[in-house]
């Protein structure tokens, strides 16, 4: 699921821009945010949670984020992200806290290829 997504954000993020993983523990979930700088185009926003949605990516199946959306659901979660030119894009899971531990993290990282 992680895999899937990461993929997807590394593919829009322009080559040497930095992305961004977090996580924190709120109450009684964990929430994820993946951030890059890209921004999604207006015609593919209302159709993240479908299959076979692709964008600047001819060799990608447009799977990606539909079977994330999937797991996250079937897991009791939520996908959702935002958008816009002035910030990039962020995606944040949402899932339940089935464990009491607090702790956060936040990870960054450089596109390269």
């Amino acid at each position: 699921m992680f895999t899937s997504l990461y993929r997807n954000v590394i593919e829009a993020a322009p080559r040497g821009s930095k992305i961004s993983v977090t996580s924190d523990v709120i109450n009684d979930f964990f929430l994820i945010k993946i951030h890059n700088v890209s921004v999604i185009p207006d015609e593919f926003i209302d159709n993240f949670d479908q299959l076979f949605v692709t964008a600047n990516n001819a060799t990608g199946t447009g799977i990606g984020v539909y079977l994330a959306f999937l797991i996250i659901k079937e897991l009791a979660g939520e996908l959702y992200f935002h958008t816009s030119v002035s910030y990039g894009t962020t995606f944040y899971i949402k899932l339940p806290n089935k464990s009491a531990c607090n702790q956060a993290s936040v990870y960054t990282f450089r596109v390269e290829s």
